[in-house]
């Protein structure tokens, strides 16, 4: 399965003038991750998110080959971008060893080439934070042992996805006194109709999950 690594930058903007200079205050960097878990990251972040194909242009989800994401409120941007880095190269003469470094593009945080993604930032940055909550978040960091139950009645020992804390979502059990879906509740099919045409989705498109994320733990 292809990698993926992100980029998540937090700026401030300083007014100068009739002028907005955009400072980098924070840089987090996820290497080797699921397009789903960077994406999901991204979002966490408060990202909106631009999908891109090989040529740069928008399209959607399941053709997209790196994301642009941007949080017009927490003043973050997010480049997410296929590992495209070489095997080591080895024969029976010679071993290249491979140095992990993390190389920040000049590119990548001159805003001026973003200047007018930003200003127009509604029509440019589209919200999945459907898809982050129900789908991507849970599925990408599901613990080992444990698998999502789709259909069926819950039962003693399952957890449930928790994301009302985004960046602190974990799962919980669903015994507990708030569990959304109690011992014995049923999970049922539920989904998100974008009616029309929207950048980013195909039309019409129906983002499909669960009335809860449910996992259960595999018995041996």
């Amino acid at each position: 399965m292809k990698k993926y690594n992100i980029y998540i930058f937090t700026f401030k903007e300083l007014k100068r003038k009739d002028k907005i200079k955009r400072v980098i205050t924070k840089v987090q960097f996820y290497e080797k991750i699921s397009f789903n878990l960077a994406n999901y990251l991204a979002v966490v972040n408060g990202c909106a998110l631009r999908f891109l194909n090989k040529k740069g242009s928008v399209t959607t989800y399941k053709k997209a080959v790196k994301t642009l994401g941007y949080g017009y409120y927490d003043k973050s941007f997010a480049f997410i971008n296929p590992i495209t880095r070489n095997k080591n190269y080895q024969s029976d003469m010679t071993i290249h060893p491979d140095i992990k470094s993390i190389t920040l593009d000049d590119k990548m945080i001159d805003f001026s080439r973003y200047e007018d993604l930003i200003n127009d930032h509604d029509n440019n940055f589209f919200d999945y934070s459907i898809d982050a909550a129900n789908i991507w978040g849970p599925t990408e960091l599901m613990p080992k042992g444990f698998y999502n139950v789709i259909t069926g009645l819950v039962q003693k020992g399952d957890y449930f996805w928790d994301c009302n804390m985004f960046k602190s979502a974990h799962f919980v059990k669903c015994d507990v006194s708030f569990s959304p879906l109690k011992i014995g509740g049923k999970i049922e099919p539920a989904g998100c109709k974008h009616s029309g045409k929207h950048l980013g989705r195909e039309e019409n498109e129906v983002t499909k999950y669960c009335n809860e994320f449910i996992i259960r733990k595999i018995l041996l």
